[in-house]
């Protein structure tokens, strides 16, 4: 695991590292093919979560990078469980200072784009504890919007703004409606979620994501 999983803290984390391979992920074997520039494990929900939020996030699949934001000649790695190979890490720049979110995304892109393969691990698994609040968790998801901003800003087309309507907004709330009036209230309040996320996500998709800055008191 590459440090924090904010992004400073992940620079921060890998001060004074002098190992081979930078990360802290011994589920990960060893980078047997030289021609490996990094092993990407799984990253899963703690199932010890019962809040609501959290259960939401780990049925949605966050973090699970095996989803759209791969491609056939790409592939991507969460910063909470990945190992890469030192000489790939420095000699494509590590990663990009000042940024908030995506540079996980951003790194594995420019690993791969040197030459160096990028191999998944799916048995390699971590367990992440997810937010259990709701405020928190659209924070954490407009600073996804932020990242991917930036990201289709570096890599057009790469990482487009979750769509927002009025008809995906009632679209949501129908759905809410409907599984209310079946039981499953469970996945009718995951449909609500779903549309402040999508709200979220357009809000940052339209902010910075960029550093803030320490002013002095």
């Amino acid at each position: 695991m590459i440090g924090p999983t904010a992004a400073p803290g992940r620079r921060r984390g890998l001060e004074g590292v002098q190992t081979p391979l930078v990360g802290r992920a011994p589920e990960l074997a060893h980078l047997e093919d030289l021609s490996r520039g990094a092993l990407a494990g799984a990253v899963v929900g703690s199932p010890a979560q019962g809040a609501l939020v959290a259960r939401y996030a780990r049925a949605r699949g966050f973090l699970n990078m095996a989803g759209g934001a791969e491609g056939p000649d790409w592939r991507i790695a969460v910063g909470g469980n990945v190992l890469v190979r030192r000489i790939a890490f420095e000699g494509v720049g590590g990663f990009v200072e000042g940024i908030r979110s995506a540079g996980d995304v951003d790194l594995c892109w420019r690993i791969q784009a040197a030459g160096w393969r990028l191999v998944r691990r799916p048995r390699a698994v971590v367990a992440h504890r997810h937010r259990e609040d709701l405020t928190s968790f659209l924070g954490m998801v407009a600073r996804y919007g932020a990242g991917a901003s930036w990201l289709n800003g570096r890599y057009p087309g790469s990482a487009p703004r979750w769509p927002l309507s009025a008809y995906q907004l009632a679209r949501s709330g129908l759905d809410a409606a409907r599984h209310t009036a079946t039981g499953n209230r469970d996945e009718a309040s995951f449909r609500l979620v779903d549309a402040l996320g999508l709200v979220a996500h357009n809000v940052g998709y339209r902010s910075s994501n960029g550093v803030a800055r320490e002013t002095a008191s």
